[in-house]
Formats: C-alpha cells, sequence, structure tokens
C-alpha cells in the first residue's frame, strides 16, 4: 500500500512539473519569421486616406483653364477645345469651341440652376443643380460638384456609409459603399498613400458607370494637377481632356455662371 501511495505521488509531481514548463515556454517571446518570411503589412486608416482626398488642392478657391477634349458626340469621339471656369463654392462655366473658335456647346451652373446651351442646334436647357448636371454635354452622369473637383485635380468623394481599405498591388484600394441602395465608389492610392491615378463609380447593382483616370502631373502655382483626365465605362471614352494652361484663384465674374437662351 505504501509502495502504491509513493507511485502515485511521484506520478503527481511529474505531471506538475510538465505543466509548468509547458505554461512557461508559452510566455516565451515570439521567435521572428524565418528568413524570406515578410509579416503583412498593416492597412492604412479609412479616414486617414478620406482625409487626404479632402485636403488636396482645398486651397485653390477659383480657376480657369484652356485645353483639348473628346467627347462622345452621337456615337463618335468628337474633337474640339474647351475653355473652363469655376469657384469652390459649386460655380461652373464651361464652354466647347470648334477649331475656328465658335462655340460648340456651353454649360453654366451657379450653385442653384444648370443651364445648357447647345449652339449648333439652338437648343436650350435649364433645370435645378443636381446628379447628371453635365450627362447632357459630356454623356457621364455627374454633377457640377464632381466636374469641379477633377478641374482642380481632387477626386469627389462621395457620401458613404462605409469605407474599408484593401491591398491593390503596390498601393491600396478605398472602398466607399454608399447609403442603401446607393451604389459604391471605389479609389485607388499609390504605396506613399497620398496620390490617386483613378477612381471607379458603381451602380447600386455594382455596374460600372464610369471610370477617371489621371494621366501626367502638371504643377501649377505649387499645386498638382492632372496633365490628362480620361473617362470611360466598361465599353468605350466618353470623355478625355487635355489641359494645356491654367490659372489658379483669380477673379471670377459671377456672370459667367448664368445662360440665357440663344436668339
Amino acid at each position: 500500500m505504501k509502495f502504491v501511495y509513493q507511485s502515485f505521488r511521484c506520478l503527481c509531481i511529474f505531471l506538475a512539473v510538465n505543466v509548468f514548463l509547458f505554461a512557461c515556454s508559452s510566455l516565451k517571446t515570439p521567435s521572428k519569421p524565418p528568413a524570406g518570411v515578410l509579416r503583412p503589412k498593416a492597412l492604412p486608416d479609412p479616414e486617414q486616406l478620406i482625409s487626404v482626398l479632402k485636403n488636396k488642392n482645398s486651397a485653390i478657391k477659383t480657376f480657369k483653364g484652356l485645353g483639348r477634349v473628346k467627347l462622345k458626340n452621337e456615337g463618335a469621339l468628337q474633337t474640339a477645345r474647351m475653355a473652363w471656369s469655376g469657384a469652390h463654392s459649386g460655380k461652373l462655366r464651361i464652354e466647347v469651341l470648334g477649331a475656328s473658335g465658335q462655340p460648340l456647346a456651353s454649360l453654366a451652373d451657379d450653385g442653384q440652376w444648370v443651364s445648357v446651351v447647345l449652339h449648333t442646334r439652338a437648343r436650350y436647357y435649364k433645370k435645378r443643380s443636381g446628379s447628371s448636371d453635365l450627362e447632357r454635354l459630356v454623356s457621364v452622369p455627374m454633377d457640377s460638384g464632381g466636374a469641379i473637383a477633377l478641374l482642380t485635380g481632387r477626386v469627389p468623394v462621395a457620401a458613404h456609409r462605409t469605407a474599408m481599405v484593401a491591398e491593390d498591388g503596390d498601393g491600396y484600394v478605398l472602398y466607399l459603399k454608399k447609403r442603401w441602395w446607393g451604389g459604391s465608389e471605389k479609389i485607388y492610392f499609390d504605396k506613399n498613400q497620398k496620390d490617386v491615378s483613378r477612381f471607379e463609380v458603381y451602380d447600386p447593382e455594382d455596374k460600372l458607370m464610369y471610370r477617371v483616370v489621371f494621366e501626367g502631373v502638371r504643377n501649377v502655382q505649387g499645386f498638382q494637377l492632372p496633365g490628362r483626365l480620361v473617362i470611360a465605362d466598361e465599353k468605350e471614352i466618353l470623355f478625355q481632356l487635355d489641359m494645356d494652361r491654367y490659372w489658379i484663384n483669380v477673379p471670377v465674374s459671377s456672370s459667367l455662371f448664368v445662360l440665357t437662351p440663344p436668339g
């Protein structure tokens, strides 16, 4: 009986020692990963990327520019000249000009009303400023605020319910999900989390509505602007603008942003 008791006691001590040693081993500092094995990198904070977008060129209050444009007209890309003026308060004027300088189409938005004149057809349209102000002129369902953002080298950030970030090659993609049944937006950043190469807008059924690509960089008065803007859908280019000349924080008259019927 004494032998059995001593054997049982030894077994208990053996088990206790092993449990103690196992517990201590679990408290050791994790070893470094083997050479060649990379730890997954931390993703940027979505709100930080949104802040970068909102602060980009925010000191541009007014602007004017001249450039060469290709825009979809009756199923084909038409080449023309384009002049534009605007203010960060939501005012915009666009003139599409023919080869000899004659106006082909005009758009003006004073922040409340948007007017369009198609000079070649002698047609005049006017409506409340809304979500598709530019569609009649450039075949893109975008409002004047979005156009102002693009013309000042910025990305229009849609109102959204959730924001997520994922890796995209060497950079990142910021995914903004709009409110219920409202579509989404994908914005592609470089690895430095500062510059955007393109962004995409999707409808509620996750179908691409249009994609905007920023090509090249122009430095104007200390501000970085794209040399070219390209807007396309899944099938074709809808609008392409090469920015030739640009003026920042110059006087703009309120009368620029109002159009009257032709004739």
